[in-house]
């Protein structure tokens, strides 16, 4: 269950740096974008466009990881999670035990925000660098 939507939120994040963001780039290394633009103020320009990455990826973190809680929340569309009865000893237990299920559904939240870490900023990307990333980082109250 969870290594299918962890594979899902991969190969989106590929899909993101091997398409859109390459679009994106492609826009800021114009050379008429950048025209007039030097020192502090070039600076800042890039800046701003971090900010708007930045703002871009953490929406898109968030939708997911809403829509994933949403999933649990409708009984209509909650996911099937396969359990089995095992009798053990004189006892009767379930496997995986529901503490297990509820740490592999919460993982899956965990492992999503650990996503879209290692997008370069434009400028990293323009220059061939790449050491400097965009920051996408949620709210911790947002994660729990």
């Amino acid at each position: 269950f969870t290594g299918n939507i962890i594979s899902e939120c991969e190969k989106t994040e590929e899909t993101l740096l091997t398409s859109w963001y390459p679009a994106v780039t492609s826009v800021f290394s114009q050379k008429n974008i950048t025209k007039g633009l030097k020192g502090d103020r070039l600076k800042s320009f890039y800046s701003c466009v971090s900010a708007l990455l930045s703002i871009q990826l953490r929406d898109l973190l968030m939708r997911s990881i809403t829509s994933y809680v949403k999933a649990f929340q409708d009984h209509r569309t909650l996911p099937r999670i396969e359990m089995e009865l095992v009798l053990s000893g004189k006892r009767i237990e379930f496997s995986p035990t529901c503490a297990e299920v509820t740490d592999m559904i919460v993982s899956v939240v965990q492992e999503m925000n650990k996503l879209l870490r290692e997008v370069p900023t434009i400028q990293s990307w323009i220059s061939g660098t790449s050491n400097q990333f965009v920051p996408v980082t949620l709210n911790k109250d947002f994660i729990k």
